[in-house]
């Protein structure tokens, strides 16, 4: 096995405005996951001024289970094509696990999530939604600048990696962002960058670097 951790090495590739790096093998790595369990996204969403602590931990703790539920249908859609081999575990089965260990409290590496929660690889990952400026800041900003400058209203930014149950690195990461303006809508945005990250893992094998690594 150390063997194997010498041999690998991470590449970065931008690609559709999504980074990627994962380990030489990912394809024939991923082609051994037989169930891959996805944890709730670290949440972090635009801290209103009017919102006290504790709110504010429910709202980002409620949009961290709903973003899971997303981005486990999207991996459901690659399932049903049959470019995703691989059982997704249901939410309220690995939320329930979690809750049990007391994590994220209680802090586990990616070998000891994946043992807990019985499963090959685990998908983990953080987003950020925010909103830099108000709609109305935006108007009258860019009322001010004569059009010269659009004022971001919206941001999104997600980080998402694959790690299984052997290896003691990811065998996989992307990270993506989107920018809003007037009139933008980030629940459209959260949607497009979670599809973007999708279609970037290794089961995407209409992908030509994937396509390439399995037929070799």
């Amino acid at each position: 096995m150390k063997n194997l951790f010498l041999l690998i090495f991470t590449l970065s590739i931008v690609t559709s405005c999504v980074q990627v790096r994962e380990v030489k093998d990912v394809v024939t790595l991923t082609q051994n996951v037989q169930r891959i369990a996805v944890l709730p996204l670290k949440t972090t969403i635009e801290h209103k001024i009017w919102m006290k602590e504790d709110k504010y931990q429910d709202l980002c703790h409620e949009k961290s289970e709903q973003l899971q539920a997303k981005l486990i249908k999207q991996l459901e859609f690659y399932q049903r094509s049959g470019k995703l081999p691989a059982e997704i575990m249901p939410a309220d089965e690995v939320n329930a696990l979690l809750f049990g260990a007391n994590y994220p409290k209680t802090p586990l590496n990616d070998i000891e999530l994946c043992q807990l929660l019985h499963v090959d690889a685990i998908l983990i990952g953080d987003i950020s939604i925010l909103e830099p400026v108000s709609e109305g800041a935006a108007i009258a900003i860019n009322s001010l600048s004569n059009g010269n400058v659009s004022a971001m209203t919206n941001y999104v930014q997600m980080t998402l990696r694959l790690a299984t149950a052997t290896q003691t690195q990811s065998i996989w990461s992307a990270s993506t962002a989107s920018s809003g303006y007037l009139g933008s809508n980030k629940h459209f945005m959260v949607n497009r960058v979670i599809r973007r990250v999708v279609r970037n893992m290794p089961y995407n094998l209409r992908k030509p670097r994937y396509k390439k690594a399995l037929k070799g």
